[in-house]
């Protein structure tokens, strides 16, 4: 990852996100990476999802910090049929 003294990336499990820092913006571009899987599991991982980005909202309230969330692009269309051919 590139190195930036005002910027700290996280990698972490969206299950198990630990924000212990404060921070003025937050860019949350986490979302589940493997399109079969989410096929098998759509209602898991919207409940993930979900749950991630409440935590980072409240997190964010907390350090009255700015948020930018970027959606999969799975939303935007039908995902069955832009995974057919997975």
């Amino acid at each position: 990852m590139p190195q930036d003294d005002n910027i700290t990336y996280l990698n972490s499990d969206l299950n198990n996100l630990k924000i212990d820092f404060k921070f003025d913006y937050l860019i949350h571009a986490a979302t589940y990476g493997q399109p079969k899987k989410v096929l098998e599991n759509r209602v898991g991982t919207i409940l993930l999802n979900s749950a991630s980005l409440i935590q980072l909202l409240e997190k964010s309230k907390e350090n009255n910090a700015k948020v930018l969330f970027l959606s999969p692009s799975s939303v935007y269309g039908e995902i069955d049929r832009a995974f057919a051919n997975l």
